[in-house]
């Protein structure tokens, strides 16, 4: 793997999400909204009504499954709320703020991004741009302290990696592996970060567990290769994160390696192509993901502090959701049809009940309750005699 695949994977699974201050906007910021919405031209939506917002959304890319799937899915709220939005990609710190400052140049009044570096965060302060974080977390006390003092920066929400990561090993567990290894970014990233933490707590608090070796880096492959040849003993594979083609190196190694014949399984997170044909042959024990949906509970954050309602009294504090855990190919087929499929796990109406605009008794106890509520099981019930 190249270093360029380090950096996409990195930021690929780095989710950020906070959620923002108790103060409103003063009329100066209506202002300058108004003023940038001008100068790009009318904002209009797929009906060619005037759109009540701009919004710029900041991602790695949009091509991958995950990055398609927000896309997909932010494209049918930022309808269903009757707003524009304007996607932009980027991958280094200095990209990011320039693709930050671009989406103010072009009349947004707020962003929602996966990124959250203090360029980014200045930039929309200066312009009055509100800035909403999803799929990832700020852990950097300087930057910390930043998001404390500023007006524009609505909150962080994303999912608990470190339960994300206790449960991979968990399920390794559950099954009867015992002999394990897990494969992760460099460090320096939040959300991988404290998967590994968790990974690290279950494997401490079940002493019947070894961690045989682990590896932090891009090479996936490789490390995984010597791992074959140095521990035979090998029965459990974890990963972090599976984006930007990583799963599939593994499953590749997994057989090359002849690991798939020994009986080695791997639990992951993030869903990619092929995974019913990995659980129907015992490759995957178990894998994570149903997460996309953050965006749009990210989403109306950001419309309720734009229309003059911050719900979260504290943006340095993550607002945190479970990932969909899925065990077997019977699972998954119910992930797909109820998930993935044409109805997506929050309809527009539904998503309506976390914004004031549509439901004044919205509170933060309620963004909780909702991200409490969310498994596989409770899509089901919301949606089955819509689906079925």
């Amino acid at each position: 793997m190249k270093k360029l695949f380090a950096l996409f994977m990195a930021l690929c699974i780095c989710l950020f999400s906070f959620a923002g201050c108790s103060t409103s906007p003063d009329d100066g910021t209506s202002k300058k909204q108004s003023e940038r919405s001008e100068s790009s031209g009318t904002a209009t939506d797929h009906d060619g009504k005037e759109a009540k917002y701009k919004i710029g959304i900041l991602y790695w890319g949009y091509t991958d499954p995950t990055g398609a799937s927000v896309k997909k899915y932010l494209e049918y709220v930022g309808e269903a709320f009757n707003c524009e939005l304007v996607f932009a990609e980027a991958f280094n710190a200095d990209a990011l703020v320039a693709a930050t400052e671009n989406l103010i140049q072009s009349g947004c009044d707020g962003i929602i991004s996966v990124f959250a570096y203090a360029g980014m965060i200045d930039a929309c302060e200066k312009a009055g741009v509100y800035f909403m974080q999803t799929q990832n977390e700020v852990i950097d006390e300087s930057t910390l302290a930043l998001i404390k003092n500023s007006k524009y920066f609505v909150g962080m929400i994303t999912e608990d990696d470190f339960k994300c990561g206790y449960s991979e090993a968990e399920s390794l567990y559950d099954i009867g592996s015992r002999n394990v290894v897990y494969l992760a970014p460099a460090p320096g990233i939040a959300n991988h970060d404290n998967r590994v933490r968790g990974i690290e707590a279950f494997v401490e608090e079940h002493p019947d567990m070894v961690l045989l070796s682990n590896y932090r880096g891009d090479e996936y492959g490789e490390a995984l290769q010597n791992f074959a040849v140095t521990y035979p003993e090998i029965d459990g594979i974890i990963l972090t994160g599976g984006a930007a083609g990583s799963t599939e190196t593994v499953y590749q190694v997994m057989e090359t390696e002849g690991l798939s014949e020994r009986g080695v399984k791997l639990s992951t997170a993030g869903i990619g192509e092929g995974t019913l044909e990995r659980f129907e042959n015992g490759q995957l024990a178990s894998i994570r993901g149903g997460h996309f949906p953050t965006v749009g509970v990210g989403f109306t954050l950001l419309y309720n502090a734009l229309n003059g309602d911050k719900i979260i009294s504290d943006p340095t504090k993550t607002l945190y959701r479970p990932f969909l855990e899925i065990n077997s190919a019977e699972e998954f087929k119910n992930f797909s049809k109820y998930v993935e499929g044409e109805i997506p796990p929050y309809t527009g109406d539904e998503l309506k009940q976390l914004v004031k605009e549509y439901n004044p008794d919205v509170t933060e106890s309620l963004y909780q309750e909702w991200a409490d509520a969310y498994s596989l099981e409770d899509i089901i019930a919301r949606h089955g005699s819509l689906i079925n």
